[in-house]
């Protein structure tokens, strides 16, 4: 096969660079047969060449090597055809009794002439191969990653935005899609799975490619179940922050403790340059900051500490090691931001001495250790001020105004400021960059209509289908509105966390004035079903609050057609989701289009 391919690679010189690098390292060699790799080698021609790597049939590409593993209900191998039309260079599939399958894939491959073989432990030696497939696209990259519940989106994009503001470049990785801002493609999870991270990153590389003489940064929204699914296995960063943890995915992680831990990962197990904390969030002061505190001392401690070879190579393996930690550490900044401002008395870190120095009228508490590599910054917020047209705060004394609406918003920009300030942009700069930032599409998003004839009520979209997030919503916009009601249309979705809907009842309820409970994505649940559940959470006091709408467009402009000019409506749950699932159905639906086209046909 002639490929002429801007990125390729020999497929015997991957596995043969795989095979020398399990050979330097006993534990992992113990894990893998090399007899039976160097067999399969011996059936593949020596000239095949790849271009990328795949696991999902939905992302194969020509010329890649295709992994075809068991699924949930399905075998790679089920989708042999798919594979065979697309042109891929070779499939590698996970062992199956499913003889009839292996039987017909093998039929159809040498019909092809494409090689097909199969390999024990091919799970686990899928990340080794794209490490070595990507080394020099991963070498060229710098990522910032960023978790919490709350703040991922809009905290990556601010970022992006004023990278880009500034200048240079920036790629994003996250919810609302994958690419740079302007030219963003559909992602089908917040963090994609391992391969097409890998290979959506070689698309950003290519696409920035055009700015050789400036640092190629991604920003990558990293989601609990990204990290408990080791989806970003070996990723290095340039910086990593914590936004917040509250309440969500328990139908996945069960507890919030395990919430947590999974979220901590990002902390604990891959390193980073740079580690940026919300000192105002329970859980960060609690658990992260402590887990710093281990790090710290540990690196200062113990960085010459011996070890046998047997007891560093299994080390190195685990996720969690005591070593890499150590190493982490020893090369980590600390930054914090957030209103709750760290003394000695409420900072977790022992046998540490604080400075406070003043740089360009920035404060900055600086605790310096035994080693000058671990550094310790806070980011001060003060003084939020909620007002007609965005916010007004401090940070670190100096005076921010914003066109963004909500609270929060003050902690989200510090977060970025915190980040660019690691990147080493002048603070001069990063205080007019945060004035410039727009809002993020469904991110306390106001919707904005050309036609000034007619006062019309504010109205804003929101993504918050949490709890807290449609608390703090509430509570934002009722300090942006000091003359008119809040009004909320919101549901939740169906095949989803049960828990949370008597809690987002009770939170609208208390803190919207008119409350409309319509639907969200109910999937597979039934809509009436779903809206009960949310109403049993409501005080019977409140009730009168309540209307109910099971169709969504007729729930929003129920909505605008009560609403005074001084009136603010939240919309809530879907931010930018331009779909509506109901069964297994992904129907068009866009809050903002039909906010617009209601307000169109009024006008008139």
């Amino acid at each position: 096969m002639n490929i002429n391919l801007s990125y390729s690679m020999n497929l015997n010189f991957l596995f043969h660079t795989l095979i020398n690098k399990l050979k330097g390292n006993k534990s992992k060699l113990a894990l893998f047969d090399l007899s039976k790799i160097n067999n399969m080698l011996l059936k593949i021609p020596k000239s095949l060449e790849i271009s990328g790597l795949a696991s999902d049939t939905h992302h194969a590409q020509e010329a890649n090597l295709f992994f075809a593993l068991q699924g949930k209900s399905h075998h790679g191998l089920e989708f042999i055809q798919d594979l065979i039309d697309k042109k891929v260079s070779a499939i590698i599939y996970e062992a199956t009794d499913a003889i009839n399958i292996v039987a017909k894939a093998q039929q159809l491959c040498e019909h092809a002439q494409i090689p097909l073989l199969t390999l024990p432990q091919l799970n686990i030696l899928i990340s080794p191969l794209a490490h070595i497939f990507y080394k020099d696209i991963l070498a060229s990259i710098k990522l910032i990653g960023i978790t919490g519940t709350e703040g991922k989106t809009s905290v990556a994009q601010f970022i992006a935005q004023s990278l880009e503001y500034y200048g240079n470049p920036c790629g994003y990785i996250g919810t609302n899609g994958i690419g740079r801002l302007h030219n963003l493609r559909e992602n089908t999870h917040t963090t994609p799975d391992f391969l097409s991270l890998m290979r959506a990153l070689s698309d950003l590389k290519n696409q920035l490619q055009a700015t050789i003489a400036m640092p190629k940064y991604v920003v990558l929204e990293v989601t609990s179940h990204a990290l408990d699914q080791k989806r970003i296995e070996g990723l290095e960063f340039v910086a990593t922050v914590f936004t917040n943890l509250n309440r969500d995915h328990l139908d996945y992680h069960h507890t919030l403790e395990e919430y947590g831990a999974a979220k901590a990962k990002l902390f604990s197990a891959y390193q980073s340059s740079n580690i940026i904390i919300n000192t105002d969030d329970i859980f960060a002061r609690n658990i992260l900051l402590p887990q710093i505190q281990e790090m710290l001392e540990k690196s200062n401690n113990n960085n010459d500490d011996d070890d046998d070879d047997d007891e560093k190579d299994h080390k190195q393996d685990h996720e969690h090691d005591y070593k890499q930690r150590h190493e982490l550490a020893y090369k980590t900044n600390l930054i914090t931001f957030g209103e709750t401002k760290l003394t000695i008395n409420n900072f977790p870190i022992n046998n540490a001495h604080i400075n406070n120095v003043h740089i360009n009228n920035l404060s900055i508490n600086k605790i310096s250790n035994h080693d000058s590599k671990n550094n310790y910054k806070h980011l001060l917020i003060e003084n939020i001020q909620c007002v007609a047209d965005g916010l007004c705060f401090n940070l670190d004394k100096h005076m921010i105004k914003s066109k963004l609406y909500g609270h929060f918003m003050a902690s989200n920009l510090a977060a970025t400021a915190s980040v660019l300030a690691a990147l080493n942009i002048p603070i001069k700069d990063i205080y007019n960059l945060l004035e410039k930032i727009s809002t993020v599409t469904g991110r306390m998003q106001k919707v904005i209509f050309e036609n000034n004839q007619m006062p019309y009520p504010t109205v804003i979209i929101d993504y918050a289908h949490k709890p807290n997030a449609l608390l703090q919503a509430l509570i934002a916009l009722k300090a942006h509105s000091s003359l008119g009601r809040i009004i909320c249309v919101f549901g939740c979705g169906g095949d989803r966390d049960k828990g949370k809907r008597r809690l987002m009842g009770d939170i609208a309820s208390k803190n919207a004035d008119i409350v409309i409970i319509t639907s969200d994505n109910p999937r597979t649940e039934d809509p009436l079903m779903i809206i009960q559940d949310i109403y049993a959470g409501i005080a019977p006091n409140l009730l009168n609050l309540i209307s109910i709408e099971p169709d969504r467009e007729k729930a929003i402009i129920q909505a605008l057609s009560c609403a005074k000019p001084d009136d603010i409506i939240l919309i809530a749950g879907k931010g930018h989701e331009n779909y509506q699932i109901i069964g297994n159905i992904k129907n068009h639906f866009d809050d903002q289009e039909i906010v617009i086209k209601y307000w169109s046909k009024t006008c008139v």
